[in-house]
């Protein structure tokens, strides 16, 4: 979502584990309208195989380590490095 006025800022949103952009809907309906200047980029993430099925994932999980606060699950480094990289070029894109 554009910004009412002049922008000033950018904030980037990533959905949760199976999710889509969608679910900031609501939020940034809210936020927006406390908030002039700032624009919403609410990202989807790309349909990927987590624990055999297709979803929306930033990367892919190897392990599900669920309720296991001790433990981070294993996930493909591969996208997770992709993912930043892309979140990178898009803050130097919005930092124009």
């Amino acid at each position: 979502m554009e910004p009412r006025g002049s922008h000033i800022g950018t904030a980037i949103l990533l959905h949760g584990l199976g999710d889509d952009e969608q679910y900031w809907s609501t939020f940034v309906k809210m936020l927006q309208n406390l908030f002039d200047g700032i624009r919403w980029l609410a990202l989807r993430a790309p349909e990927r195989k987590v624990w055999g099925e297709t979803c929306n994932a930033w990367f892919q999980y190897y392990t599900d380590r669920s309720g296991d606060a001790e433990r981070e699950d294993d996930i493909n480094e591969d996208h997770l490095i992709e993912l930043r990289l892309a979140l990178h070029d898009l803050i130097r894109v919005e930092a124009q």
